[in-house]
């Protein structure tokens, strides 16, 4: 097999995004051919060109079909813009949704996935309500078949998150690792106990629990100051 016959093999094997490495390769792929179909636009521009000319010269190994770039040559389709049809959120929608994880990152308030599954269900439901409310000629956005079933289910599918994360694989999504978890489960009740005790008295030390009461193990009545 050749060396391009097996990328190709690879690129169509990882279309069935079954991990997120896959997503990456995928998306990689994606984001290559995009800027080779933008160099194949500007130069049919630069020599008054169509797809079949721009592929004659073998600049855009990546690039098959010439109708691929004369579509966008054409305007029928906005080159890296994917199909609206089966987008669960509009560029601006998920360009804030990437601000906002960044920011509380930043603030070292990281969210995980289903706190961002919330955020993105209740953007999706107030785009729902706004068309609703429209009147007259204003323009509304349609929510599409994967973001009518994502809002109806109040969940996202795993090919979006796959989608999500090789997008912006740079975003941290907090999650708890497997080693809590495995602690957790063989946490126990007297470690319970003995971990909400000492955590209490901790909070009495530095004056947060003002009026402590125990009334059992693990078992703490008091009132506390929120101010502190």
């Amino acid at each position: 097999m050749k060396p391009s016959s097996a990328l190709h093999l690879r690129i169509n094997k990882s279309r069935n995004l079954s991990t997120k490495a896959d997503a990456i390769v995928a998306r990689k792929h994606t984001n290559d051919k995009n800027k080779q179909l933008e160099a194949a636009i500007n130069w049919c521009k630069k020599f008054n060109g169509r797809g079949q000319a721009a592929l004659k010269t073998g600049l855009f190994p990546l690039i098959k079909d010439r109708e691929t770039i004369n579509r966008r040559l054409d305007g029928k389709v906005i080159n890296g813009k994917e199909r609206d049809y089966c987008t669960i959120l509009t560029d601006d929608e998920e360009a804030s949704i990437v601000r906002f994880i960044k920011n509380k990152n930043r603030c070292l308030q990281a969210i995980n996935k289903q706190d961002i599954t919330k955020l993105i269900i209740n953007v999706l439901r107030v785009r729902d309500y706004t068309n609703t409310k429209m009147k007259g000629g204003r323009k509304f956005q349609k929510l599409s078949l994967n973001a009518r079933a994502a809002l109806e289910k109040g969940k996202l599918s795993r090919s979006f998150w796959l989608r999500f994360n090789a997008k912006h694989s740079s975003l941290t999504i907090k999650r708890q690792g497997s080693v809590s978890i495995n602690r957790a489960l063989n946490c126990s009740r007297e470690m319970a106990c003995n971990h909400l005790d000492s955590l209490a008295k901790e909070l009495v030390d530095v004056g947060i629990m003002i009026n402590e009461k125990m009334i059992e193990t693990g078992v703490w009545n008091d009132t506390v100051d929120t101010f502190y």
